[in-house]
């Protein structure tokens, strides 16, 4: 999509909504161009993403080939950190694409009314889960194999995490089924239904996702998001609603401790980034259950602590842990739309972190949020300006998120939520 269009689609936007906005990646610039042929069921030699050789065990004298580290090296874990290797079959990167693109054209779609919008998006679901020359098939058998003579063979649960993006996906077809999309057909929802139905008996009955599930960190929180998603999307709403009180009788209960600190995330190598990426995760399933009816928000761990305990006790380590702050932002302002932001304190903490939220995507729908006073416009580019109020010129800002939303390394947590679209009527809930 020309980026010209993504900013018109935008435009329209900040028109509509006034102190809402959406940034261009409303467009999808993220396309998917080329997809790999995704349906083999045989054995792949894909790389786990935390898991990285060491050959200390190969005893030999000369360098070893590509090969020979694959076959011959085991692989150990090195917490936090990505083998580079993950790129060469990079089909979790290529999923989080499409779940992101899917969302952003179903939501442009819904706000400007053009048809072609919702049509693109229905196309990349035909590609990934429909077409018989390209579909995934209905589980995750081989999701992060580890190579080496201590390898697995087939995949491990971790790779139960690659797909917890299929929360956007799903979102995507609920707006589309209940804004009644014309390029959303009975004959595309059936088949949809009939993928997803498969997976999802994968998803509760398969070791691999099962031990997954028995994960009592953020891991364990994606799986039950996941899991309850898919059956939203199948119509199984009692089994979601029950996947959801599972995952809040069960592990939930110890995640948050008396301090409002992730015990668990905490003794990780990077701990700042998991606390906000498990935060994230129940911040998806508290909107979930917003969409089944129920309020999940005010449920307390055993240390009678809640999401909102874990983000303000997170927003203290903000200058103490050399991670990005960025990846906090979206948790707050959803804390904020949920909780209230009477004494704006979240509100205080966005404009010193980051001096253009009001432009970023998730303060659309994590609302209502104060945009503390601050006008912004974009540029040609996409780029998030504030606007001085007085001549009508804009200024890029220093620090915060002022770089392109579309060139932006955005976290997961920066898309999980649910919005009201008051004149759309549209309902949204979704994760990355």
């Amino acid at each position: 999509m020309p980026v010209s269009i993504q900013i018109s689609v935008l435009a329209l936007l900040l028109a509509a909504s006034q102190v809402y906005a959406l940034s261009s990646f409303i467009g999808a610039s993220l396309y998917i161009v080329e997809w790999m042929h995704v349906n083999d069921t045989v054995q792949r030699n894909w790389s786990s993403n935390t898991r990285w050789p060491d050959c200390s065990n190969v005893g030999n004298t000369t360098a070893l080939t590509e090969q020979q580290i694959s076959d011959e090296c085991n692989y150990v874990v090195r917490d936090g950190q990505f083998n580079p290797d993950r790129t060469i079959v990079n089909d979790t990167g290529a999923f989080a694409t499409l779940s992101t693109a899917v969302f952003y054209n179903v939501l442009a779609w819904r706000i400007t009314g053009e048809d072609a919008y919702a049509e693109t998006a229905a196309g990349f679901i035909d590609t990934w889960f429909l077409n018989n020359a390209t579909y995934m098939n209905p589980n995750l058998e081989y999701s992060q194999v580890v190579r080496g003579p201590n390898g697995s063979k087939t995949g491990t649960h971790l790779g139960l995490l690659d797909l917890h993006c299929f929360t956007k996906i799903a979102s995507a077809i609920q707006v589309m089924r209940d804004a009644k999309a014309t390029a959303w057909t009975s004959t595309r929802d059936s088949a949809m239904v009939s993928w997803t139905q498969q997976y999802l008996t994968w998803l509760l009955t398969n070791p691999l996702s099962l031990d997954e599930k028995a994960s009592t960190n953020n891991h364990g929180t994606f799986w039950f998001a996941q899991a309850a998603s898919v059956q939203v999307l199948v119509g199984n709403l009692t089994g979601a609603t029950e996947t959801l009180h599972e995952y809040f009788d069960g592990i939930y209960q110890n995640q948050i401790n008396a301090t409002g600190d992730q015990p668990l995330e905490a003794v990780r190598t990077l701990p700042f980034h998991y606390r906000a990426y498990n935060m994230g995760g129940i911040l998806c399933i508290n909107r979930i259950a917003d969409y089944l009816g129920w309020n999940a928000w005010n449920i307390t761990t055993a240390a009678g602590k809640t999401v909102q305990d874990a983000a303000n006790f997170a927003m203290t380590l903000t200058n103490a842990e050399n991670n990005d702050p960025s990846e906090l932002f979206p948790n707050v302002a959803a804390v904020a739309s949920y909780y209230g932001d009477p004494n704006g304190q979240y509100a205080a903490y966005l404009t010193q972190h980051n001096p253009v939220y009001p432009g970023e995507a998730w303060f659309f729908w994590d609302q209502p949020l104060s945009n503390s006073g601050i006008n912004v416009t974009l540029d040609s580019r996409g780029t998030i300006l504030i606007s001085n109020g007085t001549n009508g010129n804009s200024t890029t800002t220093t620090g915060g998120s002022s770089k392109s939303a579309a060139a932006s390394n955005s976290q997961p947590s920066v898309e999980l939520a649910l919005a009201t679209l008051g004149a759309l009527g549209v309902t949204l809930w979704f994760a990355l």
